[in-house]
């Protein structure tokens, strides 16, 4: 197995553990507070990497790239949080998953990549997926359906972000990583403001 697999795994079971505990935070709390915390957090704990970790040499374009990132950062998160809040967080998680697994692929398809017949086949097994899991939502109210496309709205997010994130090399260390929550944590902020969103349950 290689190194690259086992990474991804890890990361996994990580997404998944803070997809958990921060759904049931944005059921008691504000999602639009949860997902800032989660970014300041991050953003504060790469900035704390990138400015003792040594050989780093971050360009202008990986900035640029973070930058991208920290929108998709952004509206994955809350959308993401919110539909956990209002919504079943075994059918809004999945269909996050799904979708920010989706985007990298399709766009690395557009730019020339080849992907093999398993990737293919997960993708087509993922599609029909996203149906059968939407079927599971039972008292088809608008507040579960708002759920479902919450999730499909935190796919495409976090599909920017891992799209965006993956133009920026290994030799650009870990600044970028904070340059894209700290983009993330600002637009939250806006996004809140403008549309008058509590930070604190009503």
């Amino acid at each position: 197995m290689s190194i690259g697999i086992v990474f991804a795994l890890v990361a996994a079971v990580g997404y998944g553990t803070a997809d958990f505990v921060g759904g049931l935070t944005a059921r008691r709390a504000s999602p639009w507070a949860v997902a800032l915390a989660g970014q300041l957090a991050g953003g504060l704990a790469m900035l704390a990497a990138g400015l003792t970790l040594p050989g780093q040499a971050a360009r202008p374009a990986d900035f640029a790239w973070a930058l991208m990132a920290g929108v998709g950062s952004a509206v994955g998160t809350v959308f993401l949080y919110r539909g956990l809040a209002r919504g079943r967080m075994g059918v809004v998680a999945p269909v996050s998953g799904v979708g920010a697994a989706l985007v990298p692929v399709f766009v690395g398809v557009s730019l020339g990549e080849r992907l093999g017949t398993l990737t293919w086949i997960g993708v087509l097994v993922s599609l029909p997926g996203i149906y059968f899991v939407s079927r599971e939502v039972a008292d088809g109210t608008d507040r579960s359906w708002g759920g479902i496309a919450d999730g499909a709205l935190a796919g495409l997010g976090f599909g920017l972000l891992f799209v965006g994130l993956a133009q920026v090399p290994e030799s650009a260390g870990v600044l970028p990583l904070a340059a894209n929550q700290g983009v993330g944590a600002v637009l939250t902020v806006t996004v809140a403001g403008l549309l008058r969103q509590p930070w604190v349950p009503r």
